[in-house]
């Protein structure tokens, strides 16, 4: 089966989030496990190197 994964539960992971970090984590897991298609868009993929990028151009100090 072929799933789609928004932006947000990858954000979730990155960031570590109290509560959807580990469902997501899960959740991925299953869906190998079930051999499942995972797929996302350009979009999500642009919105998640947001911070990476802005981290590069101005680093935090």
């Amino acid at each position: 089966m072929k799933v789609f994964i928004d932006t947000a539960p990858f954000i979730y992971m990155a960031e570590e989030h109290p509560v959807y970090a580990e469902r997501t984590k899960k959740f991925i897991a299953a869906a190998f496990a079930n051999q499942d298609s995972l797929i996302t868009s350009i979009i999500t993929l642009m919105e998640f190197s947001v911070k990476p990028e802005r981290d590069i151009i101005k680093p935090n100090r």
